[in-house]
């Protein structure tokens, strides 16, 4: 939001820096995510598609 409101405020120079950091923190969260507790949400939805899928019960 502050990118958007830096941009239509005519200040676009200090708009793509906030959106260069911006990027560069969505990058770090991908980066860490097979790292965190957040992986235990892919891992734990493709063992219960495996799961179904494979007749396991």
């Amino acid at each position: 939001m502050l990118t958007e409101m830096l941009r239509l405020g005519g200040m676009y120079g200090l708009s793509a820096i906030i959106y260069f950091i911006h990027l560069i923190f969505v990058w770090c969260l991908f980066a860490y995510t097979p790292f965190s507790k957040l992986a235990h949400i892919v891992y734990r939805t493709v063992a219960m598609t495996y799961q179904e899928y494979s007749g396991r019960k």
